[in-house]
């Protein structure tokens, strides 16, 4: 299974390389990943966990830890088989 983190990265490094040298290309492949996100409750949830475990911020450790559990019971509650065709698709995507 390819790595979710890492294929978000990918795209958004792309949409912001196509950004700077004016690429429609990228763009629109940004573009239909996130249209992808949004069709597929399985990579919309996968996205926004994601999402949250990169920008949320913490006072104590603690709530680190609980926000952490969390969000680990969440992703446990996908179907893996859904997240690697997603991600697969995402690779042929960025290909």
């Amino acid at each position: 299974m390819n790595n979710f983190g890492n294929i978000k990265d990918t795209f958004k490094n792309l949409v912001i390389e196509s950004v700077i040298k004016k690429d429609n290309k990228g763009k629109k492949l940004f573009s239909k990943f996130l249209k992808t996100i949004k069709e597929n409750k399985t990579l919309k949830d996968q996205y926004l966990i994601y999402s949250n475990l990169q920008n949320t911020k913490f006072d104590t450790e603690t709530e680190a830890r609980e926000f952490i559990k969390e969000n680990i019971s969440l992703l446990k509650k996908l179907n893996f088989l859904d997240i690697d065709e997603g991600n697969e698709f995402f690779m042929d995507l960025k290909r």
